[in-house]
């Protein structure tokens, strides 16, 4: 996990373990088949090489589906390149405190939403977010949906800051986070509908007579990364295609997930209904989700391992 000073690597029949053992063999001629230790403060060990992490990543989602819980954070960080600035994060850190009341506002709904009992996590989620505009000013516009798009990932490394902050920013940049001022999403909701209409043409019919738009399932989908639908770990697992084939596959998530779920949204009869189906977890297999996105990716344009902006080196932009 990505979450102390020093990641090891133990000898292990593991298989992401034989994969990057196999990467250091090729790669780093320095590196043997003994225990790897990556310090962080210190020379890298390891070669971020994008491209052979995209390659050993999508090996295993290919076989698996998914990556092992193990080593997930750490292939994470990998796929994203992230740089591990902190004396660039510290000053963010140190000025980045400020009252805001929209921010108050989208912790009260996130509360009653979530039920946040814990006060850490509320306080994590306030400095984040604090954080997150103050390195990007314009993102106070949107700060309900920021809040609900940083909130699984605070769950998962609000005991590192450092990655909590470059992980989100890094998605921020890759066009991960919904803005309705960008061209992409526009377009993937004509996708979206288009696709929608090929696949399950009775649900749309459905949809376009209860005068439900796009954005009506869209948007709490892509919103809150599907982590308002599926539990922990299968959000986890969603996550894994999410992070390697980028923005893209939200498409074919939405549209997979619609037709997975057209049973259920045939019998409703109001758009607060469908609103609520798309913000409440239910007992959908998440592999299923997965295997019949990939379906439609073969069927129409394929999917490939989405190559990230990374975030510069020493300071932000």
């Amino acid at each position: 996990m990505v979450c102390g000073t020093t990641l090891y690597i133990t000898d292990s029949t593991d298989l992401i373990c034989g994969l990057w053992k196999q990467y250091y063999l090729k790669h780093l001629n320095t590196v043997r088949l003994r225990k790897v230790v990556l310090k962080q403060r210190k020379e890298e060990v390891f070669d971020d090489n994008q491209e052979v992490v995209r390659k050993l990543s999508l090996t295993l989602l290919e076989k698996y589906h998914k990556f092992p819980q193990k080593y997930r954070y750490f292939i994470w960080s990998k796929l994203l390149s992230l740089p591990l600035n902190r004396d660039s994060f510290k000053r963010i850190e140190s000025q980045s405190n400020f009252y805001n009341k929209e921010l108050d506002n989208a912790l009260r709904q996130l509360q009653e939403r979530h039920n946040l009992i814990d006060d850490s996590l509320r306080h994590a989620l306030k400095r984040t977010i604090a954080q997150l505009i103050y390195w990007r000013p314009k993102l106070l516009k949107n700060i309900e949906d920021l809040a609900l798009f940083s909130f699984p990932f605070i769950k998962l490394f609000r005991r590192n800051q450092l990655i909590l902050f470059e992980t989100l920013a890094t998605l921020i940049d890759n066009n991960y986070f919904f803005d309705n001022e960008l061209k992409e999403y526009s377009e993937m909701f004509e996708l979206v509908s288009t696709l929608l209409k090929r696949e399950c043409f009775k649900l749309e019919s459905h949809f376009n007579s209860l005068k439900v738009k796009t954005s009506h399932y869209c948007l709490p989908l892509i919103i809150s990364v599907f982590s308002e639908v599926f539990l922990r770990n299968d959000w986890l697992i969603i996550s894994d295609h999410i992070m390697t084939y980028g923005p893209k596959i939200y498409i074919y998530l939405v549209v997979s997930y619609c037709h997975l779920s057209q049973q259920s949204l045939l019998r409703m009869q109001t758009i607060d209904e469908i609103c609520n189906y798309f913000r409440a977890q239910n007992s959908m297999p998440v592999n299923k989700v997965i295997q019949f996105a990939h379906q439609l990716s073969q069927k129409y344009v394929s999917l490939i391992p989405f190559t990230i902006k990374c975030l510069p080196k020493n300071v932000y932009n």
